[in-house]
């Protein structure tokens, strides 16, 4: 057996307040995605609103740097949307 087989996988989680303060702030200063203190990138993403399948960025508009609107698209659907920033969430 190896040394590390039945250790726990280490998550981070987030509560859903801290997570929507990270994605303002990504946001604000113009990225889609980051790396967590793990080194895995996490990207910004929300539900679908027709099947709730969780949906990447699929375009952005900018004011400057800023990013101003997300729109993402459903990998089941094809649906493109649009959501607040309160509804989106970091894989």
């Amino acid at each position: 057996m190896a040394a590390d087989q039945g250790k726990e996988r280490k998550e981070i989680v987030m509560s859903v307040a801290a997570e929507a303060t990270v994605i303002r702030r990504m946001l604000d200063e113009g990225h889609i995605s980051q790396v967590d203190t793990e080194g895995h990138v996490r990207e910004i993403c929300g539900p679908c609103p027709d099947d709730g399948v969780s949906a990447p960025v699929y375009r952005l508009s900018r004011a400057g740097r800023r990013i101003i609107e997300v729109v993402l698209r459903c990998p089941s659907c094809g649906h493109d949307f649009a959501v607040a920033p309160e509804a989106m969430h970091l894989r």
